[in-house]
C-alpha cells in the first residue's frame, strides 16, 4: 500500500472575500478536509484513492456511479472516503494502467464525482486534495 501524502487542510478549505467594505476569510471545519490522501491499484486495471480524516476510520457504505466509480461513503459522516475507479469500464485507448491513462481516469472519475454527489459534503475538498496532489499521486502507483 502507498504511503499517505499530507493535504494542506488551510488551502482546501479557505476562501476570501470582502462585504460592505469587510474583508473576511472563510475556513471550513478541518473535520471535513482530508488530511491525507493515497492512491493504490489493488488489481491491474483497477484504482483505488483513499482519503484520511483526522478523526480516524468509520464504516462506510458504497455508492456506485455507474459502471466505472464506486465511491465509499462514511455511514456517519457522508464524507468521501474512497474512490474505487475501473479504467478499464472507462474505455480509454490504453494497454495497462500507464501516467497518461491514470491521470485521464483521475478527471473523468472526479469530473463525474463533482456532478453527480449530493449528500457528501466534502466533495469539493475531495477533489482539491487529489488535484493538489496528482502528480504525487500518479507517481506513487508507478505509473
Amino acid at each position: 500500500m502507498a504511503q499517505w501524502l499530507k493535504t494542506s487542510p488551510m488551502t482546501l478549505g479557505s476562501q476570501h472575500g470582502e462585504m460592505m467594505g469587510v474583508d473576511f476569510d472563510l475556513i471550513s471545519s478541518p473535520y471535513d478536509m482530508p488530511d491525507a490522501v493515497r492512491a493504490d491499484r489493488p488489481k491491474r486495471g483497477k484504482l483505488k484513492i483513499e482519503f484520511r480524516y483526522i478523526d480516524g476510520e468509520e464504516p462506510t457504505m458504497t455508492r456506485e456511479m455507474g459502471d466505472c466509480i464506486v465511491l465509499h461513503v462514511g455511514r456517519y459522516t457522508s464524507r468521501i472516503r474512497a474512490i474505487d475507479i475501473d479504467v478499464a469500464s472507462l474505455r480509454i485507448d490504453a494497454i495497462g494502467l500507464n501516467l497518461g491513462v491514470a491521470e485521464q481516469a483521475l478527471s473523468n472519475a472526479l469530473g463525474q464525482i463533482t456532478s453527480q454527489v449530493s449528500g457528501a459534503p466534502n466533495t469539493p475538498f475531495v477533489r482539491q486534495a487529489v488535484e493538489g496532489r496528482k502528480k504525487d499521486l500518479l507517481a506513487s502507483l508507478g505509473a
